[in-house]
């Protein structure tokens, strides 16, 4: 991930789907993608993520899979008010 002071672009790390794929082979399981953000960040954030994940379970990356991965977010509060 990349931030400034109010947005964050999620970049899927290179070789992921296939350390995923990799792990699978040698047990079950289904993947979680977390985002913990404060609050302005928090919806552009989730955003992001759904967006990079949907592609990649579009072009075939997490077939290996038994379901597409989850994507979920928790937002803090910023506390410098």
């Amino acid at each position: 991930m990349f931030a400034d002071s109010h947005e964050v672009h999620w970049v899927e790390p290179r070789g992921l789907a296939k350390a995923l794929g990799e792990a699978y082979k040698i047990r079950d399981f289904r993947a979680v993608f977390y985002s913990e953000t404060v609050e302005r960040a928090s919806a552009a954030n989730l955003r992001a993520l759904t967006s990079v994940t949907q592609a990649e379970v579009e072009r075939g990356s997490y077939s290996f899979l038994p379901c597409p991965p989850v994507v979920f977010s928790r937002t803090l509060p910023k506390y410098d008010r």
